[in-house]
């Protein structure tokens, strides 16, 4: 059979005779339709004779897609960023398996530093309403929004693939990427479409002021200021200083649910079993405390696409939208108000967190809804294995400039990865680029240098090591430039003079050597140079494997070289030793989980090798076929171009002839942003019995930070964000972006190596609690039980191994009855009916129905 030309008219044929309404799209760069204002084409069907008229010609315009009835209930999300959308998918798999590989997905041209995705698809069930701005995040200014995600629906239309590059003012195509054919779009019911918008709205950190003014009106009254903070009504200060958002929202029905991550929780409404309703920790209010965003329609009593500070939302759960009666029970509380308690008691009903129970209670205290306002008790899901980790953060890919978090993006997009498979690499490859050039200045004697060791984690076949290469791409193309250009020198010093010294070779990265030449590397090249692996593991076994009966100090010099210590190598004979004043390397590689113990070390003894490497252990993604996705040049061209602004502009010092690494301090917002993140981190570090092997990796991630830091500000350099050498306190908070996402995921290694003791006592609770079969229990009561073991002295030595079975899905807190004046209640726990119920039917006991 004869294939019919890849023209414009056999094009918007094809999606013609799909059924789809089809336009013309002019060739001006503008995507606007190549008709008159009000052409019925958006709403009726064009015809084939028209369709020849319009389409068959030598330069064809662009096709247009209508969206809404006249296309067959047609719909498209479309998302100007492509990593937003990576989340976006991440978000939805969560979900729905699967939903999102089932749809049409295409590659637009998108801003002029990246690309964008269209998703397309059809609906059942319902009309498609018409074109919505699902989120908008605001620009530097603060007062205008950028959209990043939005519908078209009834009345819309998208450009769609077959276009010519003419259609928009970057000259790139709109290209179709995975999923059905246009031929065949998906059709998808209501609930579905649902989940995808609501994933969608998650993004919107923009909350117009008449909104924000409409969710978050202002009691009049202004006379009762908080503890001598003039000026702040109790109002104001429950907004900065009030009870955290679970508190608040948790006693009321409303649950965190999957996919949160960091500071951003996703919030599912008390009468739905999946899916999201709102977010905290992506809208700002305009004194930037947190808002309460609500996007769903059935979240009453919040309205649809509004955002709630903590005051308003505590108005409207516990006082039922009385703005003056909540004014006036925080005014009693001490903490907001200075007006004097009745009796040397809270006011009446207070239950001393923030919250009203506002008359409607029980005998027992328990706050009791109205029987129209009913709910039907959370739904629980199964547990996660303790020896698993309850939730690991998503790679925070915006702590790149735009095309750096495009290029990781297109990278995950490319090869069906994590984007951290990507991400990881890229922070090491960029450090090594900079190398021993910089450091950054802390304090008197306390600098630290652009060295990260890291390792990322998962299973053969999850194609770690293809986005590795890609990552590592540029570093490869400059070693192999730099051969080439040492092999003509090598020619020529060999046919000319030799008297002369022999040329040396510029080396920037390393892959299998031994630690006598990795020095001799490194005395040449003093800037420093990146150790490459697929597996760290070889790297790790060939440590000492030269030395004597395998014991040697290879693995102590890598210790050595990460802290930047002057390394002396002394050689055999007469030959002089080595010795290199400031050693610079950077490492990175995957690791399969099965050899993590490998990278520890055999045996139990900490030597703090582990806690210097920087740990990225996501899931895979699920396997799919061939889809021909590839990393665009677009996006490839600024990774390797920052790679060479790195090592061309940031030049170190040499004085005396030496190199090395010049000084950089941190901006007055920098330090303020380093004191919030040490004093964050010194809590932690302060905690009870917190395990050895976790408190060493905690403790490194101090140093790290401002290594980190310091990279991120160096990219930000070379991509004309910032123009200034200092790092200011917006690079040192993407820094700690980048710590908690290490955090979470060095926890999760601990936990599959064992080395966290808080596992093994949440699993003696968890016996207990399996023994006993309770559907509930009291924290004294498991106390008393196991008090004798040694380890829980202490009734508050449960509270953490409870905290980690609540994690893991095994238990959740219930409200506890009231005791009396004077005397707090102890706790109550729920225990998953389903843990109980596998429990039951191992021990062969009967099953409850």
């Amino acid at each position: 059979m004869t294939r019919e030309p890849d023209t414009g008219y056999y094009r918007a044929r094809l999606y013609l005779d799909a059924g789809l309404g089809v336009l013309p799209i002019r060739l001006d760069g503008s995507k606007a339709p190549d008709l008159p204002r009000g052409h019925q084409l958006l709403k009726e069907r064009m015809s084939e004779a028209d369709l020849w008229r319009r389409f068959n010609r030598p330069s064809p315009p662009g096709i247009g897609l209508a969206c809404g009835r006249v296309s067959g209930n047609l719909e498209c999300i479309d998302f100007e960023i492509l990593s937003v959308f990576e989340d976006w998918r991440a978000i939805v798999e969560e979900q729905i398996p699967g939903l999102v590989k089932g749809l049409t997905t295409c590659l637009t041209p998108g801003h002029q530093d990246g690309r964008g995705v269209h998703v397309w698809y059809r609906v059942k069930g319902i009309a498609v309403p018409g074109s919505r701005r699902l989120a908008q995040v605001p620009t530097p200014d603060g007062k205008n929004p950028i959209t990043i995600i939005e519908t078209r629906g009834e009345g819309g239309y998208a450009v769609a693939p077959g276009s010519p590059r003419e259609c928009h003012e970057s000259g790139r195509l709109w290209e179709w990427h995975a999923g059905p054919p246009f031929t065949d779009l998906a059709v998808i019911g209501a609930a579905d479409r649902e989940v995808l918008i609501a994933a969608a709205r998650s993004f919107n950190a923009w909350i117009d002021s008449k909104d924000q003014k409409t969710a978050n009106p202002k009691p009049a009254t202004r006379q009762h200021a908080g503890n001598g903070d003039s000026g702040l009504r109790p109002s104001d200060l429950y907004n900065q200083r009030g009870p955290d958002w679970v508190e608040i929202l948790d006693r009321h029905g409303w649950k965190v649910a999957s996919g949160s991550s960091g500071g951003k929780r996703y919030w599912r409404r008390p009468d739905k079993d999946r899916g999201w309703s709102a977010t905290t920790g992506v809208c700002k209010g305009e004194d930037g405390t947190d808002l309460f965003y609500v996007f769903s329609s059935n979240a009453h009593p919040f309205e649809q696409s509004k955002a709630y500070s903590k005051f308003s939302a505590f108005v409207i759960l516990e006082h039922g939208g009385d703005w003056s009666a909540a004014a006036k029970e925080l005014a009693r509380d001490p903490r907001y108000g200075t007006q004097p308690r009745t009796n040397g008691r809270q006011a009446s009903g207070h239950h001393g967190n923030g919250h009203q129970a506002n008359g409607h209670h029980g005998q027992n205290g328990h706050q009791k809804l109205p029987d129209d306002q009913q709910v039907e008790p959370q739904t629980w899901e199964t547990p996660i294995p303790l020896t698993q980790a309850a939730k690991v953060d998503s790679f925070p890919l915006d702590v790149f400039p735009r095309p750096l978090e495009q290029f990781a993006a297109e990278v995950a997009w490319a090869k069906n990865c994590p984007s951290d498979y990507a991400a990881v690499p890229m922070l090491v490859v960029a450090g090594a680029a900079i190398g021993a050039s910089r450091s950054l200045r802390i304090k008197d004697g306390w600098f630290e240098r652009p060295s990260l060791f890291a390792a990322v984690i998962g299973p053969p076949g999850s194609t770690k090591t293809p986005a590795l290469h890609d990552a590592a791409t540029p570093v490869y193309t400059r070693q192999s430039r730099n051969f080439a250009h040492y092999r003509r020198q090598r020619t020529a010093w060999e046919e000319g003079d030799q008297k002369q010294p022999p040329p040396r070779l510029e080396t920037v990265y390393v892959n299998d050597v031994t630690i006598e030449k990795l020095v001799g590397i490194l005395r040449d090249n003093p800037r420093g140079v990146a150790l490459i692996r697929d597996e760290l593991t070889g790297w790790v076994a060939s440590l000492d494997q030269y030395r004597a009966k395998g014991r040697g100090a290879d693995r102590q010099t890598y210790l050595s070289m990460w802290a930047g210590v002057p390394i002396r190598v002394d050689r055999k004979g007469d030959q002089e030793p080595v010795y290199v004043p400031h050693p610079f390397i950077g490492v990175v590689g995957g690791l399969p989980p099965s050899l993590l113990r490998q990278l520890r070390g055999d045996t139990d003894a900490w030597d703090g090798f582990l806690d210097r490497i920087l740990l990225s252990y996501p899931g895979p993604l699920p396997a799919k076929g061939e889809d021909w996705a590839s990393v665009s040049q677009e996006a490839a061209e600024p990774w390797a171009a920052t790679l060479d602004w790195l090592r061309s502009n940031l030049l170190p010092d040499t004085a005396d002839g030496e190199e090395r690494p010049r000084s950089v301090a941190l901006t007055s917002d920098g330090k303020k942003a380093w004191e919030k993140f040490t004093a964050e981190l010194a809590q932690e570090l302060n905690k009870d019995n917190l395990p050895e092997p976790i408190q060493g990796h905690l403790a490194k991630f101090k140093g790290y930070c401002a290594r980190l830091a310091l990279v991120v500000h160096c990219l930000r350099q070379a991509g004309g964000e910032t123009g200034g050498e200092d790092v200011d306190g917006e690079s040192m908070n993407r820094a700690s972006r980048l710590i908690a996402y290490f955090r979470s995921h060095a926890l999760k290694v601990h936990a599959a190596l064992g080395s966290d003791s808080e596992i093994e006592e949440a699993q003696r609770v968890l016996q207990w609690i399996e023994r006993e079969d309770r559907e509930s229990f009291k924290r004294w009561e498991v106390h008393k039980d196991v008090r004798n073991s040694g380890r829980f002295q202490r009734i508050e030595s449960l509270d953490r191994p409870l905290q980690r079975l609540i994690e893991h899905g095994y238990l959740r807190r219930a409200e506890p009855e009231s005791q009396g004046r004077g005397r707090p209640a102890d706790p109550v726990f729920e225990v998953n009916p389903k843990h109980r119920r596998e429990n039951r039917v191992n021990r062969g006991k009967a099953v409850p129905g």
